[in-house]
């Protein structure tokens, strides 16, 4: 499939009238009406297009990139951070990173319109917000150092810091997303504390801001103090007020949001809505397109019963994302947050759909802590549903495999406990297990901040306990 039809079938309804208006002539123009006309058709074949417009497949190609590259500039301008953060929220890394070489190209050779140092900035941030497990580290630093380099004597010490924190940024998230924070975690506090020894006493609000962000990255993701993490948080808000616009508007937006995410985890849920919904409404350009915030603020909702304002956003902000070649690690997490939602309010045939979505993944498309949590999913389903003998084989199914030493990172504790109780709580309910208040003690004593969107669905069992 090439990179035009993975572009189309993307489009929204405005992006496609974009394409469909395009001023073109002869072949151009007829190829692009059929790629217009079939954006939704599953069964196109676009193999077979240069033989019925009489066309070598090397001039076809041509044709085609060439339309790829006009759309690009009418829907994003000659604006690279736009476009290639614009690919890369429709899950097209392989474009993204297409487009990025392509540009780079034209950079070099100085047939560029942007600016070099543009273009490398553009480059970095696309390249820092990849999904993992797409992400590339080596990458994203290249292109940090490019960036660093185009400036010549205009670096400072807030350009340094930008590249190195935001480097980090990734490099923690992987971390944590692959369950190797004991193993990576000490090197990557270090680093931190190695710039915070180097913009001590400079005063420069903006280089502060930067290592804030990613001490409240690392507090968040590696570090266990929620204390730790709200402090790191407002550090970043208050030096991201005091660097009066150096810092980019769309970081405030991130900082409310993990400002929300911070007081979620403190279980102060109402204080942490209004966060979220700050950021959210004042930065939807930017923070809306973010799946992870997004996820997030929803998860809020659900623990506050906001079911119906929820379920709509999920549909209207959420759901649109998924396209055939939407990226797969960005469709598992709308998979799980489609099933919490729906367990949430009982619609157990709506709640199935989006878990079968998720069990056809292989084991291979799944890093272990999403493997936990389609597990956790899995079991808590079956025990709502009231099939509690199947509850009980899936659970000691899933106990089993985060038994095994490769599962036993700490970030999987909380899974772990959860998808326990889960089967204590189907054995209770088929009277092989007796002791009502062990099973009491141990539904409360489950971890809450985020993890109360899933312990609020154990709280009716809780409350038939004696």
């Amino acid at each position: 499939m090439s990179y035009l039809l993975d572009f189309v079938r993307s489009f929204t309804g405005e992006e496609l009238s974009v394409f469909k208006k395009m001023d073109l002539k002869g072949k151009e123009e007829e190829i692009r009406d059929v790629y217009a006309n079939n954006a939704l058709n599953k069964k196109f074949d676009e193999k077979a297009l240069p033989a019925k417009y009489n066309l070598t497949q090397s001039h076809f190609d041509k044709i085609a990139s060439i339309l790829l590259d006009k759309v690009l500039v009418g829907i994003y301008g000659t604006d690279y951070e736009k476009m290639f953060t614009g690919i890369l929220h429709k899950g097209l890394t392989d474009l993204m990173l297409h487009e990025i070489k392509m540009a780079e190209r034209l950079v070099q050779t100085k047939k560029s319109p942007v600016p070099a140092t543009d273009f490398y900035k553009a480059a970095f941030a696309a390249a820092r917000a990849m999904f993992h497990p797409a992400y590339d580290a080596k990458l994203t630093r290249y292109y940090g150092e490019k960036y660093l380099k185009s400036l010549g004597s205009k670096k400072t010490i807030a350009h340094e810091t930008f590249v190195a924190m935001l480097s980090l940024f990734g490099e923690i998230l992987v971390a944590h997303r692959t369950g190797n924070e004991e193993k990576q975690g000490p090197a990557l506090l270090a680093e931190i504390k190695r710039w915070e020894k180097k913009i001590a006493g400079t005063g420069n609000h903006p280089a502060e801001f930067y290592y804030a962000f990613a001490l409240s990255t690392y507090c968040k993701s590696i570090g266990n103090s929620v204390e730790d993490f709200l402090a790191a948080t407002e550090l970043a808000y208050k030096a991201h007020k005091q660097s009066k616009g150096a810092v980019d508007e769309k970081y405030l937006g991130i900082v409310l949001a993990e400002l929300g995410f911070g007081y979620m985890a403190a279980d102060n849920y109402h204080k942490a809505e209004k966060y979220y919904a700050e950021a959210l409404d004042s930065f939807r350009s930017t923070l809306g397109k973010n799946l992870y915030q997004t996820t997030n603020y929803l998860i809020c909702l659900l623990i506050n019963k906001k079911y119906s304002l929820a379920e709509n956003i999920f549909f209207k902000e959420v759901t649109p994302r998924i396209q055939p070649n939407a990226n797969r690690s960005m469709l598992f997490d709308i998979y799980v947050m489609g099933t919490l939602i729906f367990l949430h309010q009982q619609k157990m045939d709506k709640a199935f759909y989006y878990l079968n979505e998720i069990n056809k993944y292989r084991k291979n498309e799944i890093t272990p802590y999403g493997q936990a949590i389609m597990r956790l999913l899995q079991s808590l389903y079956f025990l709502l549903i009231g099939d509690y003998k199947t509850a009980v084989a899936v659970v000691n199914k899933n106990l089993k495999f985060l038994r095994k030493p490769e599962n036993s990172a700490t970030t999987y504790h909380y899974h772990f406990q959860f998808i326990d109780t889960v089967g204590k709580i189907a054995k209770y309910r088929l009277g092989s297990l007796k002791s009502s208040a062990k099973l009491k003690q141990q539904i409360l004593s489950l971890p809450r901040g985020i993890y109360a969107v899933n312990n609020v669905l154990l709280q009716p069992y809780l409350n038939e306990l004696p």
